[in-house]
């Protein structure tokens, strides 16, 4: 019988939590094979994701969101100017630098755009992003003169936590309980639906059943991946 791929779903951050939910609800919309039998789970899905959706807005209109917004944006436009950067040297006469600024660019086009990914993520990315330039690719960034940009972003980044976290104490215990009782109900949906996937390999193995299932495998491990990352 093929297995779902298990997702410690309570240690996923609020937003985090519900860009997963998401993805399961329009994994779910699209396969027109699996949908008929999930289609009473698939409505309680659809509403904790409408319910958690209008939870986090609530949070996020407190009087901390223009300091999460300001300070996500110091942090994209570091991101912006470090990826600039490393790219004015792919030209540059000392071959050395030439050769650093090409290494580099490697490391930044596997992170993509994180600044246009979701703010957990991008906070994660970032963390990842700077690790790794710290442990395989200190040489290229001492010939670039790249520490302080480097150290700039990992202090916009620790301002951005820091600011959020403000936010999310600051939001209060009515709207931290909404949450919490919305990703507790949410849970029981998503681990039903692991459980309904199972059973139907058992009972009416398909192409399409196999084709979700390795698409909810592949998201569930990428998310497990970058929470080991952090």
């Amino acid at each position: 019988m093929k297995k779902v791929a298990k997702l410690h779903l309570e240690i996923l951050q609020n937003g985090a939590w519900v860009t997963y939910l998401t993805f399961i609800v329009k994994l779910i919309k699209g396969n027109e094979t699996v949908k008929p039998s999930l289609a009473p789970l698939l409505g309680l899905l659809e509403k904790s994701l409408k319910d958690a959706e209008d939870s986090l807005e609530e949070m996020r209109g407190s009087q901390w969101s223009s300091q999460v917004n300001e300070a996500d944006t110091q942090r994209d436009r570091l991101i912006g100017g470090l990826n600039n950067y490393v790219r004015s040297f792919l030209y540059d006469i000392d071959p050395e630098k030439q050769r650093a600024a090409e290494n580099l660019k490697k490391v930044i086009d596997h992170y993509g755009e994180m600044a246009k990914a979701p703010q957990d993520q991008e906070t994660a990315l970032i963390n990842d992003f700077l690790k790794e330039l710290k442990d395989n690719h200190l040489e290229d960034t001492k010939t670039l003169d790249l520490s302080g940009r480097c150290e700039q972003l990992q202090a916009a980044n620790a301002r951005f936590v820091q600011v959020l976290d403000s936010r999310t104490v600051e939001s209060g215990n009515k709207t931290s309980l909404r949450m919490i009782d919305i990703r507790r109900d949410g849970n029981r949906l998503i681990r039903m639906l692991y459980t309904q996937i199972e059973l139907l390999h058992l009972t009416a193995p398909s192409a399409g059943l196999s084709s979700f299932t390795n698409e909810l495998n592949a998201e569930n491990i990428r998310v497990s991946q970058n929470l080991n990352r952090k």
